[in-house]
């Protein structure tokens, strides 16, 4: 499977970048992820500067401003319903380096699940909520990362950052682990009897035989300077908001 990678300027208000996991339920993994990197020219009323984040996995990082490619999920290998995988998801401002100066930015992870058939085809009868992407038994809402319920369906989870990020400070994870539900292992969609001289042999398919799972992670970040009005027009959202250097999701 090939994918296409765009760049363009990356001095803008807003970055964006798009991690896409691909693996196999039950069966040899994918490792390779299409990294995708976009951004957005917003407002000219909007002061734009220069601003640079990085996506990270269990403390690697596997894409940034200026890079197209990487691996995701390569230590994993075979996926077992049921079992605990540790996937730790964290961004990182970018800034503060030898080449671009330190830029405080607010941040925002879109996480997104889904089945796909052998064809590429996303597959609909197959549930989001049988992927599990999580972080312990923490309750989001008590922060640091807060869901925005407006914004989220079975397929797609936003979270934002409460805390300003200063330049190369890291995020605290937003996840911990990956698991696919263990009644996945039993969903049989269909059997068959097939006589033998040594016996009867029943046959089964599973739901999920050939399906892969997808899993989107994207960070966003914004620059301070006037922060709720940028959350607005960039993001879209009338219930985020900040209040001296604290984010909250109303």
């Amino acid at each position: 499977m090939k994918f296409g990678m765009k760049k363009r300027s990356t001095r803008t208000l807003a970055m964006t970048i798009a991690a896409i996991l691909l693996f196999a339920c039950g069966g040899v993994m994918v490792a390779k992820a299409a990294l995708n990197i976009r951004s957005s020219n917003l407002d000219e009323t909007f002061e734009l500067d220069h601003v640079s984040v990085h996506l990270q996995e269990n403390g690697k990082i596997v894409n940034g401003a200026d890079s197209g490619s990487g691996a995701l999920m390569g230590s994993i290998g075979t996926i077992v319903p049921g079992k605990v995988y540790k996937e730790v998801i964290t961004a990182q401002n970018a800034t503060g380096t030898d080449t671009v100066d330190a830029v405080d930015q607010y941040a925002r992870i879109i996480l997104k699940k889904y089945w796909i058939n052998e064809d590429g085809s996303k597959d609909t009868t197959m549930k989001p909520s049988l992927i599990h992407l999580g972080y312990g038994n923490k309750d989001y809402n008590e922060g640091p990362w807060q869901i925005n319920d407006e914004e989220t369906t079975p397929e797609r989870t936003v979270y934002y950052y409460t805390k300003k990020l200063a330049g190369q400070e890291v995020t605290e994870p937003l996840i911990d682990y990956l698991k696919l539900d263990a009644s996945i292992a039993t969903d049989i969609s269909d059997t068959n009897l097939i006589p033998s001289h040594e016996g009867d042999v029943y046959k089964f398919t599973y739901r999920y035989d050939g399906k892969t799972i997808c899993v989107e992670a994207e960070v966003q970040v914004l620059q301070p300077h006037n922060i709720n009005d940028a959350i607005k027009s960039s993001w879209g959202v009338e219930n985020v908001t900040v209040s001296g250097d604290t984010l909250t999701v109303h």
